[in-house]
């Protein structure tokens, strides 16, 4: 057990474990940021093309908040379900109270929904609403959540309010996508660093190896073996060097006393 854990304790394996971790540490850093900054632009992106696509919804639905009978209250409510279904996003319309007169999404028809009290008086108060919020249970879990005013015909009151809710499916999509392409990348990354740092190590270690086997034949008195320095001009190219040096001066030094006897 101790010479298995001494074999892994060796040069190699730590320059080869250091190189990983660099890797790793880089490509966690790297995929950090790139995700937050992702995540923001995604969210602006997403609240402005909700903004943009809620607003339009509050502006024809005017007329079906304030019950013209000379408004056709099925075709916006069969508009409302096509611009639903275009662009991923639910729509709920509601009065001043927050009571939802028309929603598109289908899982909801039938039940009476009334929206948190907060967002109504954001919307009332600031004209607009940007929160995520699962609406009391209402959905799974929190999603991305846009409300504007609705104003009457003659654009001087509140007739009600309109609700974009973002289904995320382009979003999780667009992180699925992220994080296989990421995940993919830090595989063929570490696999490069892997082999180019067994490379590395494999050519500085090997002279020391050599230096330990020469060092032994030394100890038992041949001094003719030589350490090959792979034209490395580097630090270790030096030690090949000297350690040949030493062994021209042991084996000069040896000669007169083999030569005596």
């Amino acid at each position: 057990m101790s010479r298995f854990r001494g074999h892994f304790q060796g040069l190699y394996w730590r320059q080869l474990l250091a190189m990983v971790s660099m890797v790793l540490l880089t490509l966690f850093l790297l995929g950090a940021s790139f995700f937050s900054l992702s995540y923001n632009y995604a969210r602006n992106q997403e609240r402005d093309e909700l903004r943009q696509r809620v607003q339009m919804v509050a502006r024809l639905a005017a007329g079906y908040l304030e019950n013209d009978p000379s408004y056709d209250r099925e075709d916006f409510r069969q508009l409302a379900m096509v611009a639903a279904n275009v662009s991923d996003v639910e729509f709920l319309i509601c009065d001043t109270a927050g009571h939802v007169l028309l929603s598109t999404d289908k899982a909801l028809e039938g039940r009476v929904i009334t929206m948190p009290e907060e967002m109504v008086r954001t919307v009332l108060e600031e004209g607009l609403c940007v929160q995520r919020d699962d609406l009391g249970g209402l959905y799974a879990g929190k999603r991305f959540i846009l409300g504007v005013p609705a104003l009457s015909s003659d654009g001087l009151a509140t007739a009600g309010m309109a609700f974009a809710v973002s289904t995320n499916a382009s979003l999780n999509a667009m992180w699925q996508g992220f994080i296989g392409l990421f995940f993919m990348t830090a595989f063929v990354v570490l696999m490069v660093a892997f082999m180019a740092s067994s490379v590395t190590a494999m050519r500085q270690i090997q002279p020391i190896r050599e230096m330990v086997q020469a060092t032994r034949q030394y100890a038992a008195g041949d001094f003719d073996v030589r350490v090959n320095d792979y034209g490395q001009v580097d630090e270790i190219g030096e030690l090949a060097a000297s350690f040949n040096h030493m062994a021209e001066s042991l084996q000069q030094t040896e000669r007169p006393s083999q030569e005596f006897i």
